[in-house]
């Protein structure tokens, strides 16, 4: 893989995820590895999710690099968007948002959202963990 981890972000019912830097590229990524887990098919649905990323053409949504195997276990590699959660900024931060500006980063997550239903696909994970805030834009 060349791919160097530099550090570890979390991780969810089927994955672990990372923050790494890509040196074929040159450029830094995100890389989640499948958790196999007796109870679930993570291989599948991390393929599912490289599918879907691939599908999607939206600036607020991280693309799909690349999907690949490597010592047994499942790799999906996607752009990293250079942010901070939303609960981590108001619970970790303090962020406190005005009644405009909850509105506004609202209709940021409804306009996403909307381009997923218009592809005929369903978040399932929208929580505030799952949004990531930039300077003009979200997830």
């Amino acid at each position: 893989m060349s791919k160097h981890i530099l550090r570890f972000i979390g991780k969810g019912s089927y994955g672990q995820v990372y923050l790494a830097f890509d040196q074929k590229n040159q450029n830094t990524v995100v890389v989640k590895q499948h958790r196999e887990r007796k109870d679930n098919n993570s291989k599948e649905i991390l393929k599912g999710e490289a599918k879907t990323l691939s599908s999607l053409n939206d600036p607020s949504i991280p693309m799909c690099i690349d999907f690949f195997q490597e010592d047994q276990k499942w790799f999906l590699v996607m752009d990293y968007i250079d942010g901070s959660n939303v609960e981590d900024l108001i619970l970790n931060s303090g962020q406190s948002y005005s009644e405009k500006e909850s509105l506004q980063l609202f209709l940021q997550v409804i306009a996403v959202v909307k381009y997923l239903h218009e592809n005929q696909l369903i978040h399932r994970d929208l929580r505030l963990p799952s949004i990531i805030f930039k300077k003009t834009k979200c997830l």
